[in-house]
C-alpha cells in the first residue's frame, strides 16, 4: 500500500515546473511530466496554503499566473490548509497559529508531537487539483484584478526592519535608566536624522525592486513621531518604564538584562497574539501567558527572522519564506533553498525540542533532482 506523504514546493521550484510543463520545448516539458508522475507515483501530494497562492499571485505576467493554476489542476491529489473559522477556504499562518494556541490554553505541558498531530488533524484537507482550482482560481483572481496582492508595501516592511542598526538592537534597556527624555526640537532633529539615515541604509540594503522608498520612510517616520508624543503625555514614571509600556509590555515580563531588540520581539509578538486571539475569539490574558517557546511556528518566525536580517540586502520574499518555514511541522517534505536550509540547521542546533523536522527539509536547484534529494535528507 503506497503511504501518502506532503510536501510543500518552493514556489520557484513551482513556477519552473509549470513553465516547462506548457512551453514549448519537448524535453523540458517531458522532464516536467515526469515529475508528476513520479510525485504520484511516490505518493507526494503537494501541499498549498495561502502564502503559496499569494505568491504566484504577484507575478505580473497573467499567462504564468493561469499556467501555475492549470497545472495545480492536472494534480489528482492535492493538500491544503483549512481555516479556523470559515469552512471552505484557504487557511494562512494566522490559521496554523490559533490552533497551536487553542490546544495550548487546553493543555500547556502538551507535548510538540501530540500539539502538531492535533493541529494537522484539525487544519489539513485534500481534494483533486481540479477540485482545489475550481474551489480557488476564480475568486483569487478577481482579487488580483482588484490589485490586492500588492507587492511594494511588504518590499518597504522587509526593507525598513532590515537596515534597523543592530548597535542599538544589543544596547541593554537599563541604560534608559541613565537617560533622559529628549524636548520636542531635540526630538524633531532626531527624527530628520532618522529619515536621511534611513533613505540611505535602504538605497544600500533595502530590497532592490522596491520603488519609491521616500513614500514609505515618510510614512513610517511619522507614524515614529505619533508613537513618541506619547512618552510626554504618560506619567511620571521613569523612561525605562514609560519605554517598556508603550512597546505594550508589562515591567514584570522582563529584566534590565534585555535589550532594545530582546523588547522588539517580544512586543511583536504580543502583537501577534492579540491578532490571534481577536481572530478566533480566545482570551488574550490567558493567551500571554503561555511560554513563547511552546508555541512552534512562534519560535520558528522568531529564530529565522534573527538569522534573516543578518543578510546584506532586505527582501520582500523574505516575509513568505519565514511564514513557509512554518509548515516544516505539517508536511512530510518542505522544499526551500539552501540558504533557509542553513537557517533551519542553526535554528535546531539552539532548540533541540524543533529537531523533529530535521528531516522534512530539503533543498532542490531543479525539480529533477527531487528523487535524489530525498535519498539524501539533512
Amino acid at each position: 500500500m503506497l503511504t501518502i506523504k506532503l510536501i510543500a514546493i518552493d514556489t520557484s521550484i513551482f513556477g519552473r515546473v509549470a513553465a516547462d510543463y506548457f512551453g514549448y520545448e519537448k524535453v523540458r516539458k517531458k522532464n516536467a511530466e515526469s515529475f508528476l508522475t513520479s510525485m504520484t507515483n511516490q505518493g507526494l501530494v503537494p501541499f498549498f496554503f495561502w502564502h503559496h497562492l499569494e505568491e504566484i499571485l504577484q507575478h505580473s505576467d497573467d499567462t504564468t499566473v493561469q499556467n501555475r493554476f492549470a497545472l495545480i489542476k492536472k494534480i489528482p491529489l492535492v493538500a491544503w490548509l483549512k481555516t479556523v473559522n470559515h469552512d471552505g477556504w484557504i487557511g494562512s499562518i494566522i490559521d496554523i497559529q490559533g490552533a497551536e494556541i487553542k490546544y495550548l490554553l487546553g493543555d500547556p505541558t502538551i507535548k510538540y508531537e501530540n500539539l502538531i498531530r492535533n493541529v494537522k488533524k484539525d487544519l489539513v484537507y485534500y481534494t483533486s487539483g481540479e477540485e482545489f482550482t475550481e474551489r480557488f482560481e476564480y475568486p483569487l483572481l478577481l482579487l488580483r484584478d482588484y490589485n490586492f496582492f500588492k507587492t511594494q508595501k511588504k518590499k518597504a516592511i522587509s526593507s525598513i526592519s532590515h537596515v534597523r542598526d543592530p548597535e542599538i538592537d544589543n544596547t541593554k534597556l537599563s541604560i534608559l535608566n541613565e537617560s533622559r527624555l529628549k524636548q520636542p526640537s531635540e526630538a524633531k532633529e532626531s527624527l530628520n536624522n532618522l529619515k536621511g539615515k534611513l533613505e540611505e541604509e535602504i538605497q544600500n540594503r533595502g530590497d532592490k525592486k522596491l520603488k519609491n522608498a521616500s513614500k514609505y520612510i515618510q510614512q513610517f517616520v511619522s507614524e515614529v513621531a505619533q508613537d513618541g508624543m506619547k512618552f510626554y503625555e504618560m506619567d511620571s514614571s521613569s523612561l525605562y518604564e514609560r519605554f517598556v509600556k508603550s512597546h505594550g509590555v508589562d515591567i514584570d515580563e522582563i529584566d534590565e538584562d534585555f535589550t532594545i531588540g530582546d523588547l522588539g520581539y517580544l512586543a511583536a509578538n504580543k502583537s501577534r497574539l492579540r491578532i490571534i486571539a481577536e481572530s478566533f475569539g480566545l482570551d488574550f490574558k490567558r493567551i500571554i501567558k503561555i511560554s513563547q517557546d511552546s508555541i512552534p511556528s512562534l519560535v520558528i518566525l522568531t529564530e529565522l527572522d534573527k538569522l534573516i536580517r543578518m543578510e546584506k540586502y532586505a527582501s520582500g520574499s523574505n516575509i513568505t519564506d519565514k511564514y513557509l518555514a512554518v509548515l516544516s511541522f505539517y508536511v512530510d517534505i518542505l522544499v526551500v533553498d539552501k540558504r533557509l536550509k542553513e537557517y533551519f540547521k542553526q535554528v535546531i542546533r539552539r532548540h533541540q525540542n524543533l529537531s523533529l523536522v530535521i528531516n522534512n527539509i530539503i533543498s532542490l536547484s531543479s525539480y529533477e533532482k527531487l528523487e535524489n534529494e530525498l535519498n539524501g535528507l539533512i
